[in-house]
């Protein structure tokens, strides 16, 4: 058996392991990608998550509905 590191195992299904020996916990890589781009735009507001979401879900190639979700999401927040 050619048998691989649980970390690189992980990376091949989209995971990135918390350590590289027997890793506990594994992230979506695609979740990290979301926290870099809320990072990118971290401001003390709302707006920098929203801004954040937005970038992340046209990174997918996200339709209009999802922006009129996101919008209108963010202007309930907003009102409450």
């Amino acid at each position: 058996c050619e048998c691989q590191p649980a970390c690189i195992q992980l990376l091949q299904r989209g995971l990135f392991g918390c350590s590289p020996y027997r890793p506990g916990v594994a992230v979506d890589v695609k979740q990290l990608d979301f926290l870099s781009i809320l990072h990118t735009n971290i401001a003390p507001n709302l707006s920098a998550w929203c801004v954040s979401l937005q970038e992340h879900l046209n990174s997918f190639g996200s339709c209009s509905t999802q922006r009129w979700r996101l919008d209108r999401i963010n202007h309930i927040i907003l009102v409450l």
